[in-house]
């Protein structure tokens, strides 16, 4: 009782917009869901082990301006996406022509994030830090108001994990009038 109580104090979320959700391994055991891309390298590894550092500076050499996905990407840059996400290259060039403004404003925000270090996108792709991070959806409120988009052929993100947050297995207020599903 002294815990509840303890939160009180705290400030609630009133609610969640999730865009492409992941979710974490521990959720997907689970849950028996798909699980998503390995990196092949924890924050702690990429310092301190010689192939945790070699995958992470390989992983920031292709990094330094990461809109060049989008544009021509070169043997390196191809070989890493084609290892990490099979198909999205060719899933690239098909958003480019049909939402050209989108792409152009979202290589920009890539390129943004980049400016200073590419320190920060190493550290986020972290294994730990991207999926092993031992937070279980289930710890959220069911009740919770919550707008999930995604799309059916996401080669990132299972699409599996959109459809069970949005299936209303577990938020309940989670329907068909607050989900976004994307085809093809």
């Amino acid at each position: 009782e002294e815990d509840e109580n303890q939160d009180e104090d705290l400030p609630k979320c009133l609610g969640i917009g999730l865009r492409v959700p992941y979710l974490g391994s521990e959720s997907c055991k689970r849950l028996e869901l798909e699980n998503h891309l390995q990196i092949g390298y924890t924050c702690k590894s990429a310092n301190t082990t010689m192939i945790g550092t070699l995958i992470a500076r390989a992983f920031m050499t292709t990094q330094e301006k990461p809109s060049d996905a989008f544009k021509d990407p070169g043997f390196a840059l191809k070989l890493l996406i084609r290892c990490v996400n099979p198909g999205v290259l060719e899933n690239l060039e098909k958003l480019k022509h049909e939402f050209p403004e989108m792409m152009t404003a979202m290589m920009h925000g890539m390129d943004r994030s980049v400016i200073h270090t590419t320190q920060g996108i190493l550290y986020n792709y972290g294994t730990d830090v991207l999926l092993d991070h031992k937070f279980d959806v289930k710890v959220i409120s069911r009740n919770l108001p919550i707008v999930v988009w995604y799309a059916t052929d996401d080669e990132d993100c299972p699409p599996s994990h959109g459809e069970y947050l949005s299936s209303g297995k577990h938020f309940v207020k989670c329907t068909a009038d607050t989900t976004r599903v994307f085809e093809g």
